[in-house]
């Protein structure tokens, strides 16, 4: 194993055919393995068998051990924050098999049981740059739409080959990895893949730390920010991917006075219950705000959407409600639908809430055809019950419902009366 180490971080300044041959060297280096971290076990100890050997055998570790050596060059040292985020990703992978471990599950679906850490674990055995580039699909994952952030790497794979061509014609020292893995062919379908994979990732992650999560997206709102300025999306992507990667180093190195220090007009406390920011103190500059936007919001031109077309501008944003929804907060929206329809007599969110429960306690929800006043009094009561953090982010979703959907359930043209129409009584 460390011979294939040091062959693989070998640098080349031979001769044209010395190195031609080395970049074809039959041999597939992609399915190499290295060993994981000791911090990743908890992830591999949580999948299930199936998940377990396309981490380490199949494709996934193939696009892995592929993309890291593409871009490992490029990957800043960021060794404290690799140890941070195995920890953590192990610890959610626990939990959320032991809670998925309290529910039945049949042999047809118990392949696909527990949590998908496929691509976690596929890049814990390919090695540092994998690491990276896995968090790099977190990242794009997170603000993209699918077919967006496949655009982006298509192009970053391309790019990023271009670039080690150039070196290497150049005459410039290059990686033997990073030559053999310029030689490959990367398909829309296994980037595809490898976004899939980080997406499912975010969903189980966000499900586990529901509560920072929360806390989380509430501060972005207010940040109001671009991620950067650069409009070539590879040194954009680049950019905000290796400056994210710094900070998160500094921060789990804890290194607080190496964070640059910005003034600004007001300075809020945020506990976010998290132990890898005990103590932290995190600021945000306020330079190139906009105030006509909420959360922090990306533009870039996308060359790869479409064939034979020209670049299609795109602006995501990632803030509250731009984030996946659970079913709870899903009906906290449907409750604001109903509430903006009462307006005319009910003076406030907190009334109707009440007014909803009232009418639940007085009929038999177990009836199926009142099934879906059973789910909109839940709602009311968790509005009504919830506090701090939670008070704000229902606020917020009833808020979306008010002003955003009111036409989801009904035509505006064709509203029903208000308080499902016990206000109107016929008087022969």
């Amino acid at each position: 194993m460390a011979s294939i180490s040091k062959f693989n971080t070998a640098f080349l300044s031979m001769p044209n055919e010395l190195t031609v041959a080395a970049a074809n060297f039959n041999i597939d280096f992609s399915l190499m393995k290295v060993e994981a971290p000791k911090e990743f076990h908890g992830v591999r100890d949580a999948l299930s068998k199936s998940r377990r050997h396309a981490a380490e055998e199949g494709q996934p570790h193939v696009t892995a051990r592929r993309l890291g050596a593409l871009f490992e060059a490029i990957v800043p040292p960021i060794p404290h924050l690799i140890q941070a985020y195995g920890n953590r990703v192990s610890a959610i992978s626990s939990r959320t098999t032991t809670k998925s471990q309290k529910f039945p599950t049949s042999e047809i679906f118990a392949a696909h049981a527990g949590p998908d850490a496929t691509s976690i674990w596929a890049a814990a055995t390919s090695g540092r740059g994998a690491l990276a580039v896995h968090l790099l699909a977190c990242m794009l994952a997170r603000i993209w739409k699918g077919p967006e952030a496949i655009s982006l790497w298509v192009e970053l794979v391309e790019r990023r080959k271009e670039e080690i061509h150039n070196n290497y014609n150049n005459y410039n020292a290059t990686e033997t990895a990073a030559i053999m893995a310029a030689q490959q062919i990367f398909g829309r379908e296994q980037l595809a893949a490898w976004d899939l994979s980080a997406r499912s990732w975010l969903q189980t992650a966000d499900s586990d730390r529901n509560l920072q999560q929360t806390q989380l997206m509430l501060i972005v709102n207010n940040v109001k920010m671009p991620v950067n300025t650069k409009e070539d999306p590879y040194q954009s992507v680049l950019e905000a991917w290796t400056l994210a990667m710094r900070a998160m180093e500094l921060r789990c190195k804890e290194c607080p006075n190496e964070y640059k220090t910005v003034l600004v007009d007001e300075s809020k406390s945020v506990d976010l219950h998290d132990e890898l920011l005990n103590g932290s103190v995190i600021t945000i500059s306020a330079h190139g705000a906009d105030g006509s936007r909420e959360g922090v919001f990306w533009s870039l031109p996308l060359g790869r959407m479409r064939y034979y077309s020209p670049p299609v501008i795109a602006e995501r944003r990632l803030a509250s409600d731009t984030s996946r929804i659970s079913m709870d907060e899903f009906w906290m929206v449907i409750l604001g639908i109903f509430v903006s329809q009462w307006k005319a007599v009910c003076p406030g969110p907190e009334k109707c809430c009440k007014i909803i429960q009232l009418l639940a306690d007085r009929v038999d929800l177990s009836a199926p055809s009142l099934a879906w006043l059973k789910f909109l009094t839940a709602a009311a009561r968790r509005y009504t019950d919830a506090r701090d953090v939670q008070q704000r982010q229902f606020a917020k979703l009833l808020g979306l419902g008010m002003r955003w959907c009111t036409s989801f359930l009904n035509d505006l043209d064709h509203q029903p009366p208000p308080l499902f129409g016990l206000g109107n009584f016929l008087v022969s």
